[in-house]
């Protein structure tokens, strides 16, 4: 019976465990590529699980809003943003 139950919670483990472990992947990103944008700061949302800076960025044909994802607030807290990091655009 012990060793049912053991063998039971391991089994329950496992499935917990490996969902958690797919969810983030970077297969998306281009680490050798850099692109630099400059532009206008629409907004700043401080939100997990992930943060995003809304970028206003002029081009020839208007202005194109870029969505910048970032790591979790606990992320990039840890390497010196805050919520006050950025300056928005006036209204």
């Amino acid at each position: 019976m012990n060793l049912l139950r053991v063998s039971g919670f391991g089994v329950l483990f496992a499935l917990c465990t490996v969902p958690g472990a797919a969810h983030h992947s970077a297969a998306m990103f281009d680490s050798q590529k850099s692109l630099t944008l400059l532009g206008t700061i629409k907004e700043f949302q401080w939100v997990n699980p992930h943060c995003w800076i809304q970028l206003l960025v002029p081009e020839q044909n208007g202005t194109v809003e870029w969505s910048i994802e970032m790591g979790s607030p606990s992320q990039i807290y840890g390497s010196g943003w805050r919520p006050s990091t950025l300056q928005l655009a006036p209204p």
